[in-house]
């Protein structure tokens, strides 16, 4: 049906704050019988702003090159207006509008087991002196202590309470496996990644089965992904005929093996300036916790070369007093005030029982330090900043170099390396080169 159209790849690594996915520019079809067949009538949905998607393989060269869905934008009687998207374009409807408190995420009773760190939730000890407000009124046996641990199980008293914390690595595993893909990439396989766990402000009081999803963030899968995105410096590529999303980070994209392109060349068009003038990273504190005032902002916030480019995620982490987790929140109750708490993405990083306590720590979650997230996350993508620039080619590429286009692309042009930001081209059916405009910038790093 679709014969010839224009493509745009974007590098997700380039897309701070978006999702990766092909788009194509709109096609204009005939609104002939198989059009009829495949959208249904669809000058008809298209007039009254029903917007119709149907499944589609998206073919190069006579090979499937992409899996997604094509999308009615515009019809009459006699022509249609259609674009192709997939990856995350092609579910962004189940993204959008899906919460992270609307996954399936089973409904356990609490358990001591949790300790472990093997199931969908943990449960570290950790302070909070305004868990039941300044006066304690409706709890005047708090000790200021939640998930309180001894002799080798939590306390079922009034001298504390149960807040679990959700794992990141089975809600990652649910988005995924809900938009049908299955997760991969050095971030998934990073020790650290199973250890990791969402914070939660929220107490079972003495109820002994609820649904870790409740206690999650009410926030979009979208956004979640992207804030995530953010705060660890991970990029995601969409597989859509191996059915994978996969993890990745800039030290994977920036020593990945690369390819000589140079005989692809056509001309040198364009050059970028150099636009690095330092960066400001800063994690969005949740200002209902009470030791955001408090709290030392080494965490929260780090000035690198000036610090001119502003880098927000909503994702933060937790305060430490004395080497140990410390909030200042009141709790809420499951499920009584459940519309009405406040909401934020911070996280953890659970190390199990240690001198008879579960923990849980921050240091790995911070800017700062050796094993801090500018150090650990972007050290490689800060020296590459620095010394890189926009180059724009022109080229003939062919069937192979679109099929083979990932993240981690790297090319060789007359003995430089580069990281390939965009390609833009246009395709057409019996040829085996394109014409291309590419967008990279020089990684000798």
């Amino acid at each position: 049906m679709i014969n010839r159209f224009s493509i745009t790849l974007q590098n997700p690594a380039f897309a701070r704050n978006s999702l990766p996915g092909l788009l194509t520019m709109p096609v204009k079809l005939a609104n002939d019988a198989e059009a009829k067949r495949l959208f249904e009538h669809p000058q008809i949905s298209a007039n009254t702003g029903a917007v119709s998607e149907v499944p589609w393989s998206l073919e190069v060269g006579g090979l499937v090159w992409r899996v997604g869905k094509l999308k009615l934008l515009s019809g009459n009687e006699k022509e249609l207006s259609v674009q192709f998207v997939s990856e995350a374009g092609a579910v962004k409807k189940l993204l959008e509008g899906t919460s992270l408190r609307d996954l399936d995420l089973g409904e356990p009773a609490f358990s001591d087991a949790c300790v472990s760190g093997d199931l969908v939730y943990v449960a570290p000890e950790y302070g909070n002196p305004k868990a039941y407000g300044d006066d304690k009124e409706n709890n005047p046996d708090y000790a200021g202590t939640v998930n309180k641990y001894e002799n080798g199980a939590y306390l079922r008293t009034s001298a504390t309470c149960q807040t679990p914390w959700v794992r990141l690595q089975p809600v990652l595993e649910q988005i995924a496996g809900l938009i049908g893909y299955r997760l991969t990439g050095s971030f998934v396989d990073d020790p650290l990644f199973p250890k990791l766990a969402i914070y939660s402000n929220v107490s079972l009081d003495g109820e002994a089965d609820f649904e870790p999803a409740k206690l999650l963030p009410d926030v979009k899968l979208s956004k979640f992904l992207i804030e995530l995105k953010k705060l660890f410096g991970i990029h995601y590529h969409f597989d859509t005929t191996a059915g994978t999303l996969e993890l990745m980070g800039w030290k994977e994209i920036l020593r990945a093996d690369f390819e000589d392109w140079s005989d692809k060349v056509v001309k040198r068009s364009k050059f970028g300036a150099y636009d690095y003038a330092g960066v400001r990273f800063h994690q969005v504190f949740d200002s209902s916790d009470d030791m955001y005032g408090r709290a030392v902002s080494d965490f929260r916030t780090l000035e690198v070369d000036g610090g001119a480019e502003p880098y927000d995620t909503r994702f933060s982490t937790l305060a430490e007093v004395d080497g140990r987790i410390t909030v200042s929140q009141e709790v809420y109750s499951v499920p009584k005030e459940q519309e009405n708490r406040t909401d934020s993405l911070r996280l953890a990083v659970y190390g199990g029982l240690a001198n008879g306590k579960p923990t849980a720590s921050t240091e790995a979650l911070r800017w700062r330090g050796t094993a801090g997230l500018a150090n650990t996350r972007f050290a490689e993508w800060l020296e590459f900043r620095r010394q890189s620039r926009t180059e724009v080619f022109e080229m003939s590429l062919t069937v192979a170099d679109l099929f083979n286009w990932r993240p981690d692309k790297r090319v060789m042009i007359n003995h430089n390396i580069y990281v390939l930001e965009k390609i833009r081209s246009k395709i057409e059916p019996g040829l085996t080169k394109f014409p291309a405009t590419v967008t990279a910038r020089k990684a000798n790093v």
